[in-house]
C-alpha cells in the first residue's frame, strides 16, 4: 500500500503486508479530507483498520495541498496484479516559521529554530529580544551570557552566542531574522540586531585585522593577520553589501594571506575571516574594507 501524487510519483509506502487472502476493497473512513497537522485518512478493509496516511512523504515533511491517491496492489502467487485505489485530498494552511542568526556581511551562522503551525503564522509580529548585547560564557556580570528571543506566539527561543559549529561568535553586530511562509508565496518577516561580546571566548585568536583596510590604486591589497599564538591558518570570503561572494575563499597564513582589489568596484566589502589553529576553528570576525580606485 503506498500513496501517490498526481503525477503518479510515490509520496509514501505505507505498508507492506503478506496475506492468506487478497484485499479486495478498502474504504477511507470519515473524512477523506487532511486539513490540519494532526489529521489523517484510516484505510480500511472489512472493518479493520489496516493503514493511515498523515499527509507526510517519506522523510515525514508535509506534502503540498492536492489531490493523492491511495493504492492497494495485491500481487498472488502467479505473479498477478490487482490494484485498488481511492482518493485522498491535503488541503492545509501550513506556516513555516524559521529563526535564523547572521552576521553583518549577511552569512547565516546559526540555524537556531524551526517549526510548523497550523493553522497561521506564529510568532512574527510582536518579536522582541531580551538584551541588546549579549557576552557568550559571562557569568555573574551586568551583560547576559544568552540571548531570549520572545516570539509573539509565546515561544521563548534561545541564543547562546555560538554558530553552527559550536564556536562562539567573534564581537560583532548580528542579525536575528524571523521568517514565516505559507507556502502559498505569503511571507512575513521581522529582523532585529544584537551586539555579541564574544573575545573572551575566542581568546585564542588574538587581535584579526586586515590592513590596510582602506585600498586604493597606491594600495590595492589588505594583508589579514591574527595574533593568536596557536594561530596556523586563516580562510577569507569577501562580500560585497549585496551579499554577492567577490570571488572563491582565501586561504593561507596569517600575516601573509592578501586579497588584491584590483578589478573590484569601488565601494564597501565585508572579509569575514575564519581563524584556525591545528585543532580547528577557532571562531570567525568581520572586517569592513573600503575600495577606493
Amino acid at each position: 500500500m503506498a500513496v501517490y501524487n498526481e503525477a503518479g510519483e510515490e509520496v509514501k509506502q505505507i505498508l507492506v503486508l503478506a496475506a492468506q487472502q487478497p484485499i479486495q476493497d478498502i474504504e477511507l473512513l470519515a473524512d477523506r479530507v487532511i486539513d490540519s497537522l494532526s489529521d489523517q485518512v484510516d484505510i480500511e478493509y472489512q472493518g479493520t483498520v489496516i493503514g493511515t496516511w498523515d499527509g507526510t512523504n517519506r522523510d515525514g515533511d508535509p506534502v503540498s495541498n492536492g489531490v493523492y491517491h491511495i493504492k492497494v496492489d495485491c500481487v498472488d502467487l502467479m505473479g498477478t496484479v490487482t490494484s485498488i485505489t481511492r482518493e485522498a485530498v491535503v488541503s492545509r494552511g501550513i506556516h513555516r516559521t524559521q529563526v535564523t542568526i547572521y552576521n553583518s556581511a549577511g552569512e547565516v551562522v546559526r540555524h537556531l529554530y524551526e517549526v510548523l503551525s497550523d493553522p497561521g503564522p506564529v510568532g512574527v509580529s510582536g518579536v522582541t529580544l531580551t538584551s541588546p548585547v549579549i557576552q557568550p560564557g559571562a557569568t555573574g556580570g551586568t551583560i547576559p551570557s544568552q540571548l531570549g528571543i520572545l516570539l509573539s506566539g509565546g515561544t521563548t527561543v534561545v541564543w547562546d552566542g555560538r554558530g553552527d559549529s559550536g564556536r562562539v561568535m567573534s564581537s560583532g553586530t548580528y542579525y536575528v531574522e524571523v521568517h514565516t511562509s505559507d507556502g502559498q508565496g505569503s511571507d512575513q518577516q521581522v529582523i532585529h540586531s544584537v551586539r555579541v561580546d564574544g573575545e573572551k571566548g575566542q581568546a585564542g585568536m588574538g587581535v584579526v585585522t586586515a590592513a590596510p583596510n582602506a585600498l586604493s590604486a597606491t594600495a590595492p591589497a589588505a594583508t589579514f593577520n591574527a595574533t593568536g599564538a596557536g594561530v596556523t591558518q586563516l580562510k577569507v570570503r569577501i562580500y560585497t553589501t549585496a551579499g554577492e561572494l567577490v570571488s572563491p575563499p582565501l586561504v593561507g597564513p596569517p600575516g601573509v594571506l592578501d586579497w588584491n582589489a584590483v578589478g573590484s568596484a569601488s565601494g564597501l566589502y565585508f572579509a569575514v575571516v575564519e581563524v584556525s589553529d591545528a585543532q580547528g576553528v577557532l571562531g570567525t570576525k568581520v572586517i569592513k574594507l573600503s575600495v577606493m580606485f
